[in-house]
C-alpha cells in the first residue's frame, strides 16, 4: 500500500492566474509528479490533490503533525516558509524543512544573458510622470505595498527602504496595504499610488493587462533589494519521503532541461522553467534578519 503524502499551495502562489485556472496548472503538476515517482524504483509514496490555503493557514497546517497520510508537500513563498520553520525567538522547527527551491533567471538582464539563479529580487518603482528618479524622492509621497505576509510584496522593500534611511512607514504621507503584487502595480499605473513594492518581474507582468506598462511604470534608482531566496518546496515527513520527492522533482523539472515536459508544468504556475535544486533549509535567516531590523514579529505579518 502506498505511503501518502498531503500537498498544499497559497492561493497568490502566480500573478498571472488563480483560481480555477491556477488550480488545473497546479492538478497537473502534481499528476506529473505523482507520475515520476511511480517510475522510480522501489518507491512506495504517493501524494494526494492538491489543497489550497492562505498564508497563515498554510503555515499553521505545515507545522502540525500528519494525520492520514506520512507526511507533507507543501509549495510556499518564502516569508511563510520561515515563519513556519521559525518562531520570534528563532527557535527551529526541525520538522518543516526546505527540500528544494525553483529557480530563476537573474533580474534586470536580457534572456540571453540572464542565469538560472535560487533567488530573486525586490524592488521600489514608480510612475514615470511621478519624476521620482531615486530613493530619496520617495519622502512624503504615497506608497503602496501588497500583503503583510508578502516577502518582496512588503518585507523585504520595508527592510530595504530602512537601510537607507528612509522609515517605511512616517517618512510617507500615506501608506497603503493594496492586498496584492498586481493590485499594487495597477495603482501606481493608474497614479493612485506615487511608489509601489513588487517582485522584481512585477511590471513586466503587468503588461498582460496593459501593453505600455514597462514604458509607464520604472524602477527607481537605488531600489533594488539584495537577492532573497527563491520559493521553496517544503516538506514535514519522514527523511525517506524528503529523499524520495526531491529526487522526482529534479528528474521531472531539472535544471538543464527548459522544454520539459515538468518545466512547462512549473512555469505555468511559477512563471518560470528553469529547474529545481538543494537549499539549505536555513537560507532563509535573512528574511529573519529584516525582521528584526523593522522590529517586526510572527502576529505582526500574519494580518
Amino acid at each position: 500500500m502506498a505511503r501518502r503524502l498531503s500537498f498544499s499551495y497559497y492561493p497568490w502562489i502566480s500573478q498571472n492566474i488563480s483560481g480555477d485556472l491556477l488550480q488545473q496548472a497546479i492538478v497537473r503538476f502534481v499528476l506529473l509528479l505523482n507520475d515520476t515517482l511511480r517510475s522510480m524504483p522501489g518507491n512506495d509514496f504517493e501524494i494526494d490533490a492538491p489543497v489550497v490555503f492562505d498564508i497563515p493557514k498554510q503555515m499553521e497546517e505545515i507545522k502540525s503533525p500528519p494525520v492520514g497520510v506520512v507526511g507533507k508537500i507543501a509549495l510556499m513563498n518564502p516569508l511563510g516558509y520561515l515563519l513556519a520553520r521559525k518562531n520570534d525567538t528563532g527557535q527551529v522547527d526541525e520538522q518543516v524543512k526546505a527540500i528544494a527551491v525553483v529557480l530563476r533567471l537573474e533580474a534586470g538582464k536580457p534572456p540571453s544573458e540572464a542565469k538560472p539563479v535560487p533567488t530573486y529580487k525586490s524592488q521600489l518603482y514608480t510612475n514615470v510622470k511621478t519624476r521620482i528618479n531615486t530613493l530619496e524622492q520617495v519622502r512624503d509621497k504615497l506608497l503602496g505595498f501588497g500583503s503583510s505576509n508578502s516577502t518582496s510584496n512588503f518585507l523585504v522593500p520595508a527592510a530595504h527602504l530602512l537601510m537607507n534611511g528612509i522609515h517605511p512607514l512616517s517618512a510617507f504621507k500615506e501608506v497603503v496595504f493594496t492586498g496584492g503584487h498586481k493590485e499594487t502595480a495597477r495603482a501606481v499605473y493608474h497614479g493612485a499610488l506615487d511608489v509601489g513594492a513588487g517582485h522584481d518581474g512585477v511590471i513586466v507582468d503587468l503588461v498582460s493587462e496593459f501593453k505600455d506598462a514597462t514604458t509607464v511604470l520604472k524602477t527607481i534608482e537605488g531600489g533594488w533589494s539584495e537577492d532573497i531566496p527563491s520559493d521553496p518546496v517544503v516538506m514535514n515527513a519522514p527523511d525517506d519521503a524528503r529523499e524520495r520527492v526531491f529526487e522526482a522533482l529534479a528528474k521531472l523539472a531539472a535544471p538543464n532541461k527548459p522544454d520539459s515536459e515538468g518545466n512547462a508544468a512549473v512555469e505555468s504556475f511559477w512563471g518560470t522553467k528553469q529547474g529545481f535544486k538543494t537549499i539549505d533549509p536555513d537560507a532563509y535567516d535573512v528574511l529573519f534578519k529584516s525582521m528584526k531590523l523593522l522590529n517586526l514579529k510572527k502576529k505582526d505579518l500574519m494580518k
